[in-house]
């Protein structure tokens, strides 16, 4: 079971080695950047993480909003 956040937030599962991710990842700030109440969580892709287990993450990069 996974706790609920206090605010609007932003999960974004990527991968560091991803060009697509890096390079989206710096659309999805700057968009941020301007909704200040919107918490971003990054997570890291890796086998046996929970959270991308959690929500059946298969491909990289995916947003949940």
């Amino acid at each position: 079971m996974m706790a609920a956040l206090p605010a609007v937030a932003l999960l974004e599962f990527s991968a560091d080695g991803c060009g697509f991710c890096l390079a989206s990842g710096l659309i999805i700030a700057k968009a941020l950047a301007t909704h200040p109440a919107v918490k971003h969580l990054k997570v890291e892709h890796g086998s046996g993480r929970a959270l991308p287990q959690s929500f059946k993450i298969k491909l990289w990069q995916t947003l949940i909003f």
